[in-house]
């Protein structure tokens, strides 16, 4: 929806005018669009009603895993102050895991036990950081 120039795409409760940015004038194929693709940093307060939550998760289920194991958890928390006094951790452990991946050692030996195409997903989309 955000991408169709030609507007075409709808989604209830969302609005192509109101809730998206403009696409640039140079966007003409789908790797100028990745090139400058767009996160939405401003929420609104509503909650997301539980049977789109369901959809969105059985949905989560169908996508590929990107390496074993393929055993997947999905825990969705709506309270917003367990998220708030999470968020902290969250963002100390990922300090963390950059920190050690960092230590040639580190990455040896994360390596050695994940395996080299583990090792990669994790180094360049979980926590991309400079080898």
């Amino acid at each position: 929806m955000a991408a169709c120039s030609e507007k075409a795409i709808h989604v209830l409760g969302l609005n192509n005018n109101k809730d998206f940015l403009d696409l640039p004038e140079t966007i003409n194929s789908f790797n100028a669009l990745i090139q400058s693709r767009r996160s939405v940093r401003s929420f609104m307060e509503i909650p997301v009603p539980k049977d789109i939550l369901e959809q969105i998760v059985n949905a989560i289920t169908f996508a590929p895993p990107s390496f074993p194991p393929l055993k997947t958890e999905i825990i969705v928390v709506q309270d917003k102050e367990l998220i708030k006094q999470s968020l902290p951790h969250m963002v100390n452990w990922y300090d963390n895991l950059i920190k050690r991946l960092k230590n040639p050692l580190v990455r040896y030996i994360i390596r050695t036990k994940a395996g080299s195409e583990r090792f990669q997903t994790i180094q360049n989309h979980l926590v991309p950081c400079s080898k």
